[in-house]
Parts: C-alpha cells; sequence; structure tokens
C-alpha cells in the first residue's frame, strides 16, 4: 500500500477532513495531492501527519526497520496511550542503550519519535527518564538525536517551571546546531514557544532572538516571526508586533495559507489598536472571507475581534453587520 493510500485509510476511519488534518503546517491541497499519490513528502512532514494520525512512521519506511523492532514500536505506542510509561520505556531502554544498533537504521530515529507522545504528558514524575534518555544519546549518539531528544527535554523543562533550566539547555542545543540553520530555527521556537506558553513574553523574545545566523527556511521564519509578534502584542508593543506579523504573513504567504490568515487576524488586532481602523476592518473581512465556509469557531473568533473594533469606532452599522453575521455563521454551524 503507497504512503498516500495509508494516510487517507486512516483519516477516514477517524472521520478527520483533510482540513483538519493540515492544519497547522500545510494548505488542504497538498493533502489532496498526497493521498492521490502526486506529490513527496518531506520525511518532517510526514511525520507531522503520521503523527496527528497516530501512525507509526515505520509504515512509511518498511526499509528502515527490521520486522522485530517494529513490533517493539508498536508495543511501546500502545503502552504509551495506555499511560503505561514505565511499561513503555522498559520495552524501548535496551534497545536505545545498545550501542551496538546503528542511527543510520532508523530504529533510534523511530524511538525518539516515539517518544514524542509520552513528552505531552508533560509529568515530573516521567523527568529522570528524558533525563537519562539526553545522556545516553549525549555520549553515543550523533548531534541530530541530541537535539531531538534534548527539545523534548527542553519541553518538559518549560512545563515544570524549570525555566533557567530549559534556557541553558537551549543556549548548548543552539550551540550544537552551528551550521544547521533548519535545526536552530527548531531550537528557537521550541524555546520561544515554551516561554509564551508561560506568559513569560519578554523570555520568549530573547530565547526567539537565538535563532539568527543563518538562512531560515521560509516556513520556521514565519513560525519565528509569529511567535515574536505574538509576544509583542501581549506586552503592546503594538510597532514592534506590526514589524513581525508582516514577516510573518510574508513567509507564510508562500508556505501555509491558513497560518497567514492567523497573522492576517494577528495584524488587524495591532492596526486596531494603532488606531488604524480601516486598514483593521479590511484584514479582518479578508480573513473572515477565508474562514467563513471552512471552519466557524475561527470565523466567531474573527467577528468577535470585528465587534469589538466596531465598539470602539462607535458604529451602529459596523454592529448591526457584525451581529447578523455571527447568527448566519451560528446557524450555518448548526446546519452541519
Amino acid at each position: 500500500m503507497t504512503v498516500g493510500k495509508i494516510i487517507r485509510n486512516a483519516r477516514l476511519r477517524q472521520h478527520m477532513r483533510q482540513e483538519d488534518l493540515a492544519e497547522g503546517f500545510c494548505d488542504r491541497s497538498y493533502i489532496s495531492l498526497l493521498e492521490n499519490d502526486r506529490t513527496t513528502p518531506s520525511l518532517e512532514v510526514l511525520k507531522l501527519i503520521f503523527g496527528r494520525l497516530d501512525l507509526d512512521i515505520t509504515l512509511a519506511m518498511p526499509g528502515l526497520v527490521s520486522p522485530n523492532h517494529r513490533n517493539l514500536l508498536s508495543q511501546v505506542r500502545w503502552h504509551i496511550r495506555r499511560n503505561e510509561i514505565s511499561v513503555a520505556y522498559n520495552l524501548s531502554s535496551a534497545l536505545w542503550f545498545d550501542s551496538a544498533v546503528p542511527v543510520q537504521d532508523g530504529l533510534l530515529r523511530n524511538l525518539v519519535e516515539a517518544w514524542e507522545i509520552p513528552c505531552k504528558l508533560y509529568t515530573l514524575e516521567d523527568y529522570s527518564l528524558f533525563q537519562t534518555l539526553f545522556y545516553h544519546a549525549l555520549h553515543h549518539h550523533s548531534a541530530d538525536i541530541v537535539v531531538r531528544v534534548g527539545t523534548m527535554l527542553q519541553n518538559q523543562m518549560f512545563r515544570a517551571n524549570r525555566f533557567s533550566e530549559a534556557v541553558s539547555l537551549g543556549q548548548f542545543l543552539l550551540t550544537l546546531s552551528e551550521g544547521n540553520p533548519e535545526q536552530r530555527v527548531r531550537i528557537a521556537v521550541t524555546n520561544g514557544s515554551g516561554a509564551l506558553r508561560q506568559h513569560k513574553f519578554e523570555l520568549a523574545l530573547e530565547l526567539y532572538d537565538q535563532s539568527h545566523g543563518g538562512t531560515m527556511l521560509l516556513l520556521w521564519t514565519g513560525w519565528v516571526s509569529h511567535g515574536k509578534s505574538a509576544a509583542h502584542i501581549f506586552l503592546q508593543d503594538w510597532n514592534r508586533a506590526l514589524v513581525e506579523v508582516d514577516r510573518a504573513i510574508a513567509a507564510y504567504g508562500l508556505a501555509d495559507a491558513e497560518k497567514c490568515m492567523d497573522a492576517t487576524q494577528n495584524k488587524a488586532i495591532i492596526l486596531r489598536s494603532l488606531g488604524r481602523f480601516d486598514e483593521s476592518r479590511r484584514l479582518f473581512f479578508r480573513a473572515l472571507e477565508y474562514w467563513e465556509h471552512k471552519d466557524a469557531a475561527k470565523s466567531m473568533d474573527i467577528l468577535d475581534d470585528m465587534r469589538v473594533l466596531e465598539q470602539v469606532c462607535d458604529n451602529p452599522i459596523g454592529l448591526q453587520w457584525v451581529a447578523g453575521m455571527i447568527a448566519r455563521v451560528r446557524n450555518a454551524s448548526i446546519g452541519e
């Protein structure tokens, strides 16, 4: 079975739309091309799609992992879904710590991917497991594996409010990533996003800035700029937020239409705060036009922002129009 058919069958089994599968990292049309085997995805995109569908990435790379290893990985993922972290760890640790297993055969990479699932649990109980994996990777495996595991450990540090440790680890990972611009930006996104989640906005800006020094891929440039604009919005530094959101829109415009619309909505909010109401209104309309027939929740969010704009402008006609649109979106959502 082709990769495209694997993705399509898994998506239909989960009653998921192509838009849902694509959200956050690609356009719906790309998923359509992929499912019809009309394009070949990068490994990174494939990991994102398989992760969202809860599929074992080794299904797409049958030659990289032996049947025994694939069976073990399936068991690991099954125990992870049941929150049986200790069992999953014990099953995988023997192979992880076997230095005779070459990284090139894909096993260790897949073990790393498998551990991204418990990483989402972010519990202090599992903290030592990530530390053990990280220190072993540090002494026995490639810089790429060290960065992958280190990024997971860093995410957990942020969740556990261990900010100084997370920042120090981030600095170390950046040092390992010299000469790898894409990896540096990934680390910056992880660092900044972790700080943003904890409302550490000034720290987020400092961490995002660490990605500088090298040509960044367009989509990652957008993610960094989008994160920086969000931090500036929370700090009410509107002019700097406007600069960053413009950079995000320029990057997303060629790489990710949905993220571009999210950034467009953010720009409308910034312009509203700067008193540039006509420009703000035009951008809200643009974002609403994109989402109106695709996502009711996002449409309602935009309409709430537009209602605030018309209230600030003391525009009764605008408020009446927004109220009518809210009713229209609600009725359409109920009809579905």
